[in-house]
């Protein structure tokens, strides 16, 4: 167990892999499909100014509580190492992505959806069930909106940043353009992370939602107007 805010947390075996080729992801999606999957947890990892100049380096999605991908795209020099296109890797995706129901969740997820859009043409209106960031605004509104903060709050994973902060400070401005230059043993399971943590906080903040009687704003109101207006 592990101590979150004060509370008892069991903890979560992790189960973090790389996806380096097409087959890979193919395998991964074919068996989300049979698993009939309908929660995903997204990210992204990119260097550049926007989502048009920028480089998509990498997706995250999480499925399961402790499971998570790393789709590896380019590599800490910034090359560009996946054995097919970003929009046939999307088209694999698709196959999962655009099935009736599917729903995302994320941290800022309007962040991450033009990425997504632009690079592997997947689809984002009306894909967003749960923002953690607008979402704990609501139950909390003076509270800390940081993933490292529901990490303590909602998950095992504690301050998982530590190692990334620690290389950003000992490598002043390589880390100013985005995290393209990150080394992959620091940026693969800090990212799977970020995807691990929101998927975890997702029930537990609905149901807090629900709890306050706020669900119905949330999810009718707050949730379209910070994912589908602010992507």
């Amino acid at each position: 167990v592990a101590e979150s805010e004060g509370k008892t947390v069991a903890r979560v075996p992790t189960h973090y892999s790389v996806i380096r080729s097409k087959d890979e992801l193919t395998h991964w999606t074919a068996q989300r499909l049979l698993d009939n999957t309908k929660l995903l947890s997204v990210d992204c990892e990119w260097h550049g100014r926007d989502h048009v100049d920028g480089e998509l380096r990498s997706v995250q999605l999480c499925w399961a509580d402790g499971h998570a991908i790393y789709i590896r795209f380019r590599d800490d020099q910034r090359n560009f190492v996946f054995d097919c296109s970003y929009a046939e890797a999307g088209a694999v995706l698709a196959a999962l992505w655009n099935q009736p129901g599917l729903k995302l969740v994320g941290h800022h997820i309007s962040a991450d959806l033009p990425w997504l859009h632009h690079w592997l043409k997947l689809p984002f209106y009306n894909k967003a069930i749960l923002d953690t960031e607008f979402a704990y605004q609501c139950v909390n509104e003076h509270g800390d909106r940081g993933l490292e903060r529901m990490s303590l709050r909602y998950s095992d994973l504690g301050r998982y940043e530590f190692d990334l902060e620690q290389w950003k400070k000992e490598n002043k401005g390589m880390a100013d353009d985005g995290y393209g230059l990150i080394p992959d043993k620091i940026i693969i399971p800090y990212a799977c992370a970020d995807v691990d943590v929101p998927f975890r906080a997702y029930p537990k903040l609905k149901r807090a939602l629900e709890q306050q009687g706020m669900w119905g704003y949330y999810s009718g109101i707050k949730n379209p107007f910070v994912t589908n207006v602010f992507t």
